[in-house]
């Protein structure tokens, strides 16, 4: 596990290089990926061992049940985080991030797709500065997804179609997995993924994610 703070210690470096500017992390969390490789070396369980072992415990993402079987934080401190998602028999839907990073598939293969939406409907200032000014955090994931898509001041046309084949409107699906396993190995990966649909498998491959 140790490739993970070594990682977290030269996304730092480089980061700080570029005065921690956000549009630039994306690719330099790309690169740092594609150089430590850490799918080469990469344990099953060694993640999960490591979990009950530990005395250094990293604050966690999220302990959501549903979001990665298991997710792990492997590596977390005030500007940065690394995670590890375990699919085993998830399967994909339309989602969005409200951060960046980059992602490389460890083990297995994933579905990567990217997806647009359609203003279909203008909503009325007023409506607009009632979900600005609603609390929602706490709330499900639903209603603060709702609430960004009003700010935006547009309404979405559903249905979009989905990896899954089920038509689903994208800003219901907030935070929500998209990662599909081969049915002899369930897929692995550091998380944070948009593109044209297409299979990503296990290698040195590392796609940069900048929210949208």
């Amino acid at each position: 596990m140790r490739i993970f703070q070594d990682m977290g210690r030269l996304l730092h470096e480089r980061w700080m290089k570029v005065q921690h500017s956000e549009e630039a992390f994306p690719d330099i969390a790309a690169e740092v990926l594609r150089e430590l490789a850490p799918h080469q070396a990469f344990k099953t369980l060694e993640p999960l061992e490591w979990l009950y072992g530990t005395r250094d415990f990293p604050k966690q993402l999220t302990t959501r049940p549903g979001f990665g079987q298991p997710a792990l934080t492997v590596f977390s401190d005030a500007r940065l985080l690394i995670d590890l998602y375990y699919w085993v028999d998830g399967t994909t839907d339309i989602h969005q991030h409200g951060f960046c990073g980059a992602f490389q598939v460890l083990q297995g293969s994933s579905i990567h797709g990217h997806y647009h939406s359609r203003g279909h409907a203008e909503v009325m200032d007023r409506l607009k500065e009632t979900f600005d000014a609603e609390e929602v955090d706490g709330q499900s994931d639903d209603i603060a997804a709702l609430a960004a898509s009003l700010r935006e001041s547009t309404l979405f046309r559903p249905p979009l179609q989905g990896l899954n084949g089920r038509g689903l409107p994208s800003h219901s699906l907030q935070g929500r997995a998209a990662t599909l396993r081969t049915p002899e190995t369930p897929a692995r990966r550091v998380a944070c993924w948009r593109g044209r649909p297409r299979p990503t498998r296990a290698g040195p491959a590392a796609v940069p994610e900048t929210p949208r």
